[in-house]
């Protein structure tokens, strides 16, 4: 978790900290400094080795029981088909690109404690925002978006009067998507001070990026949050989850068809007009995870800001075609069914990270499977726990969403419970 986050967070801060940062096109070739390449390179492959090693010492572990092994298939094949894929047509993906399948084997053959991996993300998650907002305050040049001729970036989109927050990432709309993602782990900090400081101020991160998917998943998950806190014994509100989350899946499904003005959110409504008439050419397995930076170098008729398609649904048929359309809905589906019988014993945060992810997924992309690596300790490792998460130690049931965990008193057992659950429940201190 921690390698994961440093790979993200350390380089592009010293990389925005010293260094010139502005707007860049999807044309331009964008080369980092030295020392945060250097760190880039080397956190990634520690993240590889640390990831084979997990797995070594977890096939050794032979007693140890695990989910089965279809989920790890569901969870792997739309990374296996997209590199299969793209090496097929030449292109070779990155070596960060491959801690998306080690990591979730590994997590698979090892006893994860979800509360304590989901406690740990809070307080990175926190860190980010905290240190966006310093950057912010203290070098503004590095943390306040500019465009690339230096200035500070268009009014019109600003909520607060202070620009745009980019903290240590290229837009703000990265930096939402981060802090989105990760938000309903902030409510597992154990120090209710430090929980409450950390939902406000990554809020208050979150709406001064201005992304607007990032601040209606912030939003939407607190009202989730609230909303399942108040359920207490009445099992429609638990039974609700399923049906809100697979409104939000129609809701990124249906908005780029739906969407018919051109400048519709942004102009988003020309990329996804453009990238879905491009992706008649190859319906069944698309045009390649690159297609985007691949035409970026030439005229195209999408802009020169067009980095990915904007909403995942578009992003997936495009790059992947009907096949990897087919695989990512598959794991979405299992990730809502898990979600679902969590929330049924009480268990909330698959619901509210899963709701954040969809929301998240209306305007961005946020399931990047062979790219969007940035995101991998925010999306990948919650993935892997609402999958294969399992405690050894049981919890207190409680009927009120509990964000920080419960242990038996002096540490015994509860022998009467052979199965205990994956998430302990939470408690909405911080609202």
């Amino acid at each position: 978790m921690i390698l994961l986050w440093a790979q993200s967070i350390v380089p592009l801060t010293l990389q925005a900290w010293f260094f010139d940062k502005r707007q860049s096109l999807a044309n331009d070739v964008y080369s980092m400094a030295p020392i945060p390449a250097l760190l880039t390179s080397g956190l990634g492959a520690l993240v590889l080795v640390v990831a084979v090693a997990t797995i070594f010492l977890g096939v050794q572990a032979r007693s140890q029981q695990r989910p089965p092994p279809a989920v790890l298939v569901v969870a792997v094949s739309p990374w296996l088909y997209i590199v299969s894929r793209d090496l097929y047509a030449g292109h070779t993906p990155s070596s960060a690109s491959y801690a998306y399948p080690l990591v979730l084997t590994a997590l698979w053959l090892v006893s994860s404690s979800v509360d304590r991996i989901l406690s740990l993300l809070g307080l990175l998650v926190f860190s980010t925002a905290a240190l966006s907002i310093l950057m912010a305050v203290f070098v503004p040049a590095s943390g306040i978006y500019r465009s690339a001729s230096g200035i500070f970036a268009e009014a019109e989109k600003e909520i607060l009067p202070w620009g745009l927050l980019v903290g240590m990432f290229g837009s703000p709309n990265n930096l939402g998507q981060y802090l989105a993602l990760g938000f309903a782990a902030l409510f597992f900090i154990r120090n209710r001070f430090f929980k409450v400081l950390a939902v406000s101020a990554t809020s208050f991160a979150v709406l001064w990026t201005s992304s607007r998917s990032s601040v209606l998943a912030v939003g939407c998950c607190l009202v989730l949050a609230f909303i399942l806190s108040r359920a207490g014994k009445r099992p429609l509100i638990r039974r609700s989850i399923p049906f809100v989350l697979l409104g939000l899946l129609i809701y990124v499904a249906a908005l780029p068809f739906v969407t018919t003005d051109p400048s519709s959110y942004t102009n988003r409504g020309h990329i996804w007009a453009e990238s879905l008439r491009s992706a008649q050419a190859e319906p069944v397995f698309g045009l390649g995870s690159s297609w985007y930076q691949d035409i970026a170098g030439y005229y195209n008729q999408l802009g020169s800001l067009a980095f990915h398609g904007h909403n995942q649904v578009v992003q997936t048929i495009v790059t992947g075609g009907s096949v990897f359309a087919a695989l990512v809905l598959a794991l979405i589906l299992l990730l809502i069914v898990r979600a679902s019988k969590e929330g049924r014993h009480g268990h909330f945060y698959p619901a509210l990270f899963l709701s954040a992810l969809l929301i998240s997924c209306a305007l961005e992309v946020s399931l990047g499977f062979v790219d969007r690596t940035f995101l991998f300790s925010v999306f990948l490792v919650p993935i892997a726990l609402i999958l294969f998460g399992r405690r050894e130690l049981p919890v207190r049931v409680s009927t009120s969403l509990n964000m920080s965990a419960h242990s038996p008193a002096s540490g015994q057992r509860d022998l009467r419970r052979p199965h205990a659950p994956r998430f302990s429940t939470v408690q909405c201190d911080a609202m």
